[in-house]
């Protein structure tokens, strides 16, 4: 047995125990070929018709839904191919390999991780049972992973390059965190979770909520963006709550969308801290001139102020006005609250005058007088020879 390196995770110490790997068979791959009995007892849907044997790691480049009538079946890993599968039955304990997905993919069986390892996703994965994570769970690649159903273990759940994870049922896991462009929604109640945006071992990444019912331990922001909204870009509302210090360290910021009398909102029953973290404001529609915005509201009291413009120092004080876009805000902060006031619109710039092009010759008259005035000439130096010619002749 190896013990891993701690890892740092929200100021606690992640111990990850992990067996030395043995030396697992080849891929089994699924031809369906016992269709349309659809169990992995079945022989005739293995190619080789050969029954998969605990540390495989199972292939399914064809398929509709397919069922694990084998008990719970260790596995090295799970390669979904097929543009459209489905896996059900009992459970699996999937090893070092983890999850590959090509296409869209849904698991209904239970799945236990019993190490560290990647979920690379190219399309969709819906997990639609429980899951028991142990060290930690990277989902990579450009799709998209959801748990829709409830969480649980001692490891932690990451958003990674640029995959897109949401966590909709709830659960008791030891953390989650985004990375690189990652996006982590955690749209339920996740009490006792540690949340990291970077946790100074990557950088980047986005936290965003599109519900009112979510309650996480807190925050340790080096990097990356909080965005209560469900899209990273603002462009629709949410509300982040916390039981923990929601700290916000130099790279770090919280887009704040503002939508007619409403706004996106960090709740925490402990102290918000600033510290380094800008404020990115996007209106999406102002409300009356006048409206109060609450973005954050701290039980444990508000330190230090936001920053507009890191490469200046710009900081927003208490009472500050500055501008978003096209729109006008006054920023003011309280002991447990920290709220934007509308002031209205600022003006556009003026669009910048096209020159007006210069008047062609041609317009004038001027190219079609010059052929007239040629023919002129002519009939007055004609004339000029005739009348020559008959004085000498007189």
């Amino acid at each position: 047995m190896r013990l891993v390196l701690p890892a740092a995770v929200g100021g606690s110490l992640l111990l990850v125990a992990a067996t030395a790997a043995p030396a697992w068979a080849a891929p089994v791959s699924w031809d369906d070929g016992g269709a349309p009995d659809a169990d992995f007892s079945n022989a005739a849907n293995w190619a080789g018709d050969v029954v998969p044997s605990p540390g495989d790691t199972l292939t399914f480049p064809v398929g509709d839904i397919v069922v694990n009538d084998l008990g719970t079946l260790p596995v090295s890993g799970l390669v979904l191919t097929d543009s459209e599968i489905s896996v059900a039955g009992d459970g699996f304990e999937v090893g070092a390999e983890g999850i590959t997905v090509t296409g869209a993919a849904t698991i209904t069986a239970p799945i236990a991780t019993t190490q560290s390892q990647q979920w690379d996703v190219v399309g969709s994965l819906q997990v639609a049972g429980v899951t028991d994570v142990t060290g930690f769970l990277q989902a990579t690649g450009t799709g998209q992973v959801n748990f829709d159903a409830y969480v649980t273990g001692s490891g932690i759940i990451e958003a990674n390059e640029d995959s897109l994870v949401t966590i909709a049922a709830g659960g008791d896991i030891q953390g989650v965190e985004a990375h690189g462009n990652g996006t982590l929604f955690v749209t339920s109640v996740l009490p006792t979770t540690l949340v990291n945006l970077d946790s100074g071992l990557l950088s980047g990444g986005t936290l965003g909520n599109i519900g009112a019912d979510q309650l996480l331990e807190g925050v340790a922001a080096t990097s990356g963006t909080f965005s209560p909204g469900d899209d990273p870009l603002g462009e629709s509302l949410g509300w982040m709550r916390f039981t923990g210090n929601v700290v916000g360290y130099e790279l770090a910021t919280y887009r704040v969308g503002i939508e007619g009398l409403d706004s996106d909102r960090i709740s925490t029953a402990a102290v918000f801290q600033t510290q380094d973290l800008a404020l990115d404001v996007q209106t999406l529609e102002p409300g009356p001139v006048g409206t109060e915005y609450v973005i954050v509201e701290s039980a444990g009291g508000v330190h230090d102020s936001f920053f507009t413009d890191r490469a200046t120092g710009t900081q927003l004080l208490d009472g500050a006005e500055f501008t978003a876009g096209t729109s006008r805000y006054r920023i003011d902060y309280s002991t447990v609250d920290i709220t934007l006031t509308y002031l209205g619109e600022v003006a556009a710039p003026a669009p910048t005058p096209t020159p007006t092009p210069a008047p062609e010759l041609a317009a004038t008259g001027a190219d079609d007088a010059a052929p007239a005035l040629g023919g002129v000439s002519l009939l007055l130096m004609a004339g000029l020879a005739l009348l020559a010619l008959r004085r000498r002749a007189a």
